[in-house]
Formats: structure tokens, sequence, C-alpha cells
């Protein structure tokens, strides 16, 4: 195998090992594109890096590799069942780039060793041997509980062997591929792995490839294997220049080939602890110089922007590990194995902290925190031995599960994804499909909020059509049998304590609704019980436990919720018992049985991390009689920022069902042929969390958008031949909305208002391409975001803005540097309708989208007549945007199964060009010549836990 072939090889093996399963076959299919001679080189790199038998690794892939190129494997006899000295081989236990690892018995001193075979390429360096034999010497000198133990070096027949201990367990690597590892075991396995370090380093002898596959753990606890070997088959670092290590853990200066000292081990040390930490590598990319590039560049996202439940002092020690310049971070292991020994004195390491996914964002129940805090005490809210937790849906992404609900004797979950609903026995895990759930009408989807009945026979779900009552209808599901219809136009709220009657609202409007109704659980016997006070609005509903009162939010005319109130259901005046700031709105209410009422407050913030939204979690006291609350609200879980998702509790409260989730947004590239049909794509991003898309540069290479996966929001600018973007602004409040002026020197983008919440004015800002300040250009509210332009020769940039009573759109064009120029159009909007819009590329038609009745116009700014036509069959579509001749549109079509990227010609006539199952939404930008479209796609990931107290 050449070097080009080698690139080839690393290239492919370092994008693979950042996928799983069948995400990582469709990239070797595609990358390797039928060499089945290439594709075994990476799968075998792939399957040594992952063995579970493979417990001695290569210390570093790339010189494995380059040994793999020589064809040194050929060469190598396999050597089971025979003697050699000493020793009678056994099984071969591993085999990779350095050599051939087997188990075996010393017939002297009766034990099991392993034998690790240096490849026959090395014997045949003779530089390269006598380094290694002083190196390996020097390691087996160690003898420490932490590090495997070298207990000879020896030869036979030329080739070089390490006799070192059989060590019985999985690699630190399989540990965290196999399940996220709470803060007590990163602590834990962390100070085991610095007294190694410390004891190799005072004998002056450095590992240069600190790696999860390097880290072997047991039951006695942690290993460091393969001390002193890194270096094995090439000149030292500092004389020829050669990177050692393999990319994600390698130090800066090991990326620039520099020579290392022990410092370089506590870099690696430091991307180790935040691996075990975050279950995601500090330093990603799709090729090993762009991983090496992001090492020497890039920042790693805070650990606690992925995981927050982490101690703020665990993540300072990660992050000062991690310090590029190598005198900023830790000068010796001793100093960080004494601050992880402070994390662990704080008690940290006794307490079981649990969050969602690698890169993202779990939403945790307030409900489940506070009910276990009632029975843990008022100090410890999250004690492991009293807090069971278990993940009961495993659904992949293009059926993502929604809405759950637990039983109230919990024996049962429900829930609800693309392909119907299902009922989970908990104890047993059978689960099976409600029959004529299936495949919905149109694009309705299954709503199990309102929850089961108490002697848990069935549960009432809504069939939602639509974002309001009139288009959804009201059904109770038994554990056995077909859903049955019990009431249309309505949507139900909540399930009373008793079972016997069902709060529902015939007017609700996207999940907020200006009158309760109930029904008895047969949906006959249909009575209203109050409505909202005049420009109010309700969401959200809990019964009180004895069924005599009802908590809810009440918002404003802003749609903003203010207060949390409750009312007897046989009537009465309403009683406010929270009332919320300027800055601050309520996420949810839960009353449960034992009398405390739950809910969460979420806060304005200048910027979020990969879409984390904060709250702050709180507990009243209430009176099931007058509502009245008892005592001042108590504060819950200080230490976790998320807001809120839905909860469900069983009647005994010892059972939580809850949600986690996470958005993710990927931008991917699509080539388009001369007919503009989808040839090839590949994906841009690779950070978790908002990406959206703004607008291409003038040469086509290179895509503008908003990002928030380095930690704060912020406006980007990436080539797509690279794989990291560069900033161009980061101002605190920028929205997704940006766009490139004509001539691609400057980005117009959208800044929220300062008031919090609020529907208030936006800033459109202008700003250099190239970064630098920032300027205001006009201020007011905005149709869909801030301004549209045109592209080279065309010079035209656009805003639009809603009238006071809602029933005209004005499209004004703008003059920059910053003013409002001449009015373009007008145009009659429906009063209720939310538009999405779009400027030609030549300037002369502007494209207006009602989503609420998939209708498209198209308005003339040379003095033509208007014209429309509607999308049969598409009645849900998102943004819009035109393609580069001006000659079609691009309109996303979204429904419960997932999310499709249209092309349509100015009459309607629809193609197809991208189709993403279980897609939350899509949109697409062309380039400006049209070769190429930058294709947005939001997607989310979501499982149901069950947390359980004994």
């Amino acid at each position: 195998m050449d070097a080009e072939a080698w690139r080839r090889v690393e290239d492919l093996y370092h994008a693979a090992a950042q996928l799983t399963g069948a995400q990582r076959e469709r990239f070797l299919d595609k990358s390797c594109a039928g060499d089945g001679s290439l594709r075994a080189e990476v799968e075998s790199l792939l399957g040594y890096e992952t063995s579970v038998d493979a417990f001695i690794e290569a210390p570093a892939l790339d010189v494995a590799a380059r040994l793999m190129a020589g064809d040194w494997s050929s060469n190598n006899a396999s050597l089971s069942g025979t003697t050699i000295a000493n020793f009678r081989i056994l099984d071969k236990i591993g085999e990779g780039g350095m050599g051939v690892v087997y188990e075996a018995e010393d017939l002297r001193l009766g034990r099991r060793v392993a034998l690790k075979f240096l490849s026959a390429h090395v014997g045949s360096n003779p530089d390269a041997l006598a380094r290694f034999d002083a190196e390996a010497r020097a390691a087996s000198a160690l003898n420490h509980p932490n590090i495997c133990t070298i207990h000879s070096v020896q030869d036979h027949g030329g080739r070089p062997f390490i006799e070192m201990e059989r060590l019985e367990g999985q690699t630190l690597r399989e540990r965290i591929a196999h399940r996220r590892l709470d803060v007590s075991e990163v602590v834990s396995l962390g100070l085991q792995i610095a007294d190694g370090l410390e004891a190799a380093h005072a004998r002056g002898i450095v590992h240069r490839d600190l790696t999860p596959g390097n880290v072997f753990c047991t039951e006695r606890g942690a290993k460091i294997l393969d001390f002193g070997i890194a270096k094995l088959g090439v000149a030292s670092d500092a004389d020829s220049g050669s990177v050692i290590g393999t990319a994600s853990y390698m130090s800066p200066e090991q990326a620039r080939g520099e020579p290392v000292d022990l410092r370089t081990d506590l870099f690696s040390f430091g991307a180790l602890l935040y691996e075990m930490a975050t279950g995601l590598a500090a330093f990603r990319g799709r090729s090993a110089a762009s991983i090496r590039q992001a090492v020497l560049t890039a920042e790693p996202i805070p650990p606690r922007g992925l995981m927050p439940a982490l101690p703020a002092d665990l993540e300072r020690i990660i992050l000062k590990a991690l310090r590029k310049d190598r005198d900023e971070r830790y000068q010796r292991a001793s100093d960080l194995r004494s601050d992880l020994e402070r994390v662990q004195s704080q008690g940290v390491g006794r307490r079981r902290f649990w969050v969602g996914a690698a890169a993202i964002v779990m939403l945790l129940t307030a409900g489940t925190i506070a009910y276990l805090s009632s029975r843990i005490g008022s100090g410890e809210l999250l004690d492991s031995a009293n807090l069971r937790l278990r993940q009961v849906t495993h659904n992949a992404p293009e059926y993502s599960s929604s809405g759950g609900t637990i039983s109230a004797d919990g024996r049962y979950v429900a829930y609800s994804d693309p392909r119907g609903i299902h009922i989970l026995e908990i104890e047993t895990g059978e689960t099976r499909r409600v029959a004529e759930s299936e495949n919905p009408p149109g694009n309705a989807r299954w709503d199990l909020s309102p929850g089961w009945v108490a002697d848990g026979s069935g549960f009432v779900v809504n069939l939602r059509a639509t974002d309001t009552a009139a288009g959804s209808s009201v059904w109770m599901v038994g554990v056995s049998g077909a859903p049955r219809r019990l009431r249309e136009g309505a949507e139900a709220l909540s399930v009373s304590p008793d079972g016997s009657a069902i709060a529902f609202t015939p007017d609700a409007i996207e999940r907020t609704y200006r009158s309760l109704w109930l029904m008895d659980n047969d949906g006959q016997n249909a009575r209203t019980l109050f409505g909202a006070d005049s420009g109010h609005s309700l969401s959200g509903l809990s019964w009180s436990p004895d069924g005599s009162r009802v908590a809810y939010l009440r918002s404003d005319d802003s749609g903003l919720r203010v207060a949390i109130e409750t009312r007897p259901v046989a009537g009465g005046p309403a009683s406010v018992i929270a009332r919320g700031g300027e800055s601050d709105i309520f996420q949810g209410v839960a009353w449960l049985r034992d009398g405390r009422l739950l809910y969460s407050m979420r806060h304005t913030v200048a910027s979020t991390s990969a879409g984390t939204v904060p709250c702050t979690h709180w507990e009243m006291r209430l009176d099931s009689r007058t509502g009245a609350p008892q005592g001042a609200p108590r504060r819950l879980a200080g230490w976790l920022p998320q807001c809120v998702g839905p909860l469900s509790f069983s009647a005994d409260g010892k059972r939580v069902l809850f949600q986690q989730w996470a958005l993710q947004d990927a931008i991917h590239i699509a080539e388009l042929d001369a007919n503009g049909q989808r040839t090839t794509a590949s994906r841009l991003t690779s950070t978790q969390g908002r990406n959206i898309p703004s607008g291409w540069t003038p040469d086509n290479r290179s895509l503008v958008y908003v990002s928030d996966g380095g930690g704060q929001t912020a406006l980007v600018r990436q080539s797509i031949d690279a794989d990291m973007p560069q900033p161009i602004s980061a101002e605190p409040g920028i929205l997704g909305a940006a766009r490139l002026t004509p001539d691609g020197a400057e980005v117009l983008y959208l800044v929220a208002s300062r008031r919090p919440f609020s529907r208030g004015t936006q800033r459109v800002m202008r700003v250099p391409i190239a970064g630098g300040t920032s300027h205001e250009v006009v201020v007011g509210t905005f149709v869909d975001g801030g301004a549209r332009c045109t592209v080279l020769p065309t010079r035209l940039c656009a805003i639009a803005e809603r009238s006071a009573d809602a029933r005209q759109i004005t499209f004004t064009a703008l003059e920059l540097p910053g003013a409002r120029g001449r009015e373009l159009a007008r145009f009659d909007a429906d009063s209720n309708g939310d538009y999405r819009w779009a400027l030609s590329p030549d300037g002369t038609r502007i494209a207006v989208l009602n989503t609420r009745s998939a209708s498209i116009a198209i308005l003339s700014l040379t003095g033509m007549p208007p014209h429309a036509f509607g999308m049969p069959g598409h009645p849900t579509l998102g943004y819009v945007s035109w393609t580069s001749d001006g000659n079609r549109l691009l309109l996303p079509s979204i429904d419960a199964r997932g999310a499709t990227l249209l092309s349509v010609d100015l009459q309607g006539n629809a193609r197809l060009l991208w189709q993403q199952p279980g897609a939350l939404d899509i949109s697409g930008i062309p380039s400006p010549d049209g070769r190429r479209v930058a294709v947005w796609l939001r997607s989310s990931i979501d499982s149901f836990w069950l947390a359980e107290s004994p």
C-alpha cells in the first residue's frame, strides 16, 4: 500500500470512527464506492479499534497503519499451539498494526500472561528496534497498580516480544461506548489514571498516546497500557517532524511535530476526561487532518454545555488540562490528581448525576426531582441508592417517539411514534401496537398528553390534524382493543384523578385555549366550566389530588405565560398563586397527590449552548380545597439549568415517566445536475444544536450560517471544503435569520429585542463577512425574520412588516448602510396567517407563502399582475426560497412521516429534491451558480425513561 492509499485509509478510518451502526455502514457504502480492498482495510482498523479482546491496542494508529501499509502481516504465521521459551501459546486475543497479542501460559511460574509479538517489519529497522528495546525496558521497571505490568522483553527468531500481565475486563473505549459514565466513575477512574501517569513521569517516561483504547478497566480499577512504545518505528519527534499519536487525543505540540514532555500526556488526559464526562470526543472532524487542525485551533464545547449536571469544578479541571499552551495547563499529574480529589471530597463522587445523550440536550422533569426530594429529604436530591433509571423506548431518529404516559397502577407505558400508538408492559418489556392507530389520515398525529384513566383500563388521546381543536378529535384507547372516538372538534387536556371526567376545549390553537369544558369519560354530558378573560388565553392543566380544583397557566395578549391560577371545578373565581416577572415565563404545572404544585420558570439568556434553555424549578404546597399557597415557593434542583418536559406519575408516585430529547440541526451540501436534480450530497456541519443556513458567498464556495455548536450563538462562515467554521459575529441575541448583501461583502442578520420574550422590536444589523464591527441598519418587527437580498448584478435588499391590524404586509427596500427606502409592494394578508417570503434573485418578484393555507402568491415588482397557486397534498409547508435561475421555488413539505424538499415551478408542479423520514423540518438555499443547494434538516432524537423509587 503506497502513501497515497494509506492517507485515504486514514481519512476514512477517522471519519467512520465518529459514526456507529447503520450510519457507519452507509458512510462506508458511499465512500468506498465498491472498492472492496479499501473497505476491508478501513474495517480492519475499525474492528481492531473496537474489539473487546484487543485489550492491548496499538498506541498510535497512524504508526500502526503505516506498518500495515508495509504489508507485514503476510509474514506473520499464527503461533497458537506452539511453545516458545517457557511459554505455551494458547489463543490469539488481539491483532493490529503493531503486532499480534497472544494469551500464553508461563510454564515456569504457572501463570497466564499476554505476549505481544512485534511485527517482522520492526525487526528490519535496527534503529527502531534498539529504541524500542531501551524504552520497553524502561517501562518494564514501572511497578504500579494502575499500569499494565511488563514482565520481560524477549526475542524469538528475530521477532521481539513483550511479556505482559494478562488483564480481564474491557477497555475504557468499550465502557464509554456501552453506557454513559456517571460523575463518580469519571472522578474515580480519573484519579487512578492520574496515579499511573504520576508514577511513569517520575521515571521520565512519557506515554505519548493516552487514549480510551490504552486504558483498561478491570474489577480492581484502571490500568494504563503500552507505556513507552508509542514512538516505535519512527525517528524522534524533533528530528523527523513526525506526528505521533491518535489524532483526537494528541496535544498541539504533537500535532505540530514538536518535542513532547509529560505535559503532553496531561493534555491527552484532559481529552480522555472530556470524553468520559460527556460521551463525545473533545476534538472531532471528518479526517485525521481536520481533527489535528481542531486540536491546534478550535476550543472544545464546555463540558457543562453538553452535560449540565457536571460539577463546575470538574469542568474547570478538564478545560485547564486542554489548554493549547503547555505552560498554561497542568504541569504535573499530581496537581491534576489533587484537584480531582477535591471534587471527590465534595461528595460529588458519591452522587449519581444523569442527563441525556452526547451533544445533546436532555429535558428532565421537575416533577421527578421534586418527588424524589420529598422521599429522600431536603439535602440530597438524587441519591443513587434511592433511584433507579431505565430507558423504556429505543427508537431510531426516523421513528422518534413523541407523547407518552404511564398508567396509574404503574404497569404500562403508552407512547406514540410515526408508526402509531404503542403499549409497553413495563415488567416484561413486551410492546404491542394498538390496532387501527397506524397511518393516521393526512397529516394527523396522535397526542397522548391527556393521560390514563384511574383504573388503568385505558387512556385518552387526541388525534390532531392541525394546531387547532377544530381539526382534532378525542379518543379512548383500551389496553386491548381499537381506539374509540369520544368527540369531534375538541382537544382533551387531562383526565380527572378518579377517571370519571375529561377536561377538554373546543377552541385550542397551538396548545392554548380560551375556554375549559368537562365531559364524562364516555364523551357525553359536555358542560362548560369557565373561560379566559378578554385578551388572555390558558394553557396546561393539572387536577388537584381530590379533583375539586384545576391549576393552569394564564397567558397575556402577547402570548407570554404570566401567571399560575387555580379554580374550583364546581365554579368560582380564579386564585392567582404565582406571577412571572418581565424576564421570566412559566413552563408547565403538575399538582401531585401529596398537595405540592411543581412548576418551572424559563429565563432569558444572552446566548444558548446547543439549544439549551435555562430554567429554575420550584414547588409550593397548596390547599386542595381553596387552592391557596401554604408557605413560600421552594426552589428545587439548583444544579439543573434546563427546562422541564412532560411528566407522568403512577398513582403511588413511585414511578415517573419522562422524556429525553435533543434537537439536531444539520446542513448538507447537495450537488445538482444540469436539470436541477440531486446527484450526490455530503454533510457540512459537524456540531450539535442549531445550524441554520443564511446564504452563499458569490464564489459559490462558502456558506454563511447561524450556529450555537461552539457554546454560544454566532454567525459563522464555512468553506464547503473545510471541516470547521470561522466566526463572523457572536452578538448576544442573534437569531437564525441572516442574508448576504448582493455583493457578498456584508451579512445582514437579525438580533432579538432587548426585552426578554417580547414580540416587539428587532434589529437588523450588518457586519463585514470577514468579521469586525457590526452596525444597526433598521429597527422594527419583521415578518419571517430579517432582510432578503438579490444577487449581482441586481443590488436590492428588502424587509417585510405587518400592519397594526395584521391585514397587510408591506415590503420595503433597504438603503444601506442604514435606512428604509421605497415601498416595493403590499400584500393583503389573513390576520391569522403565518407567512414566509423570498425575494427573487433578480429582484423582480416576491414569493409569499401562507403556511396555514399552503398557498403561494407571486408578486411582481415590475407592474405585472400577481398570481397564486396552491399545493394540494402538501398541507404543511415551510420556508420558501428561489432557485438561482428564478424559475422555480424550493418548498418544504412536512408531515407526520418526515420532511420533504420540493422543487416547484410557478404553476405549482412539484418534483422531489430531498426526502428525510423522521425529520421535523427542512429548507434549501441554492448557490448563485445553481450547482448546489444547502439543505437544512432538523431532527429530534427522543426516548422515554422511567425513574423508580423503592
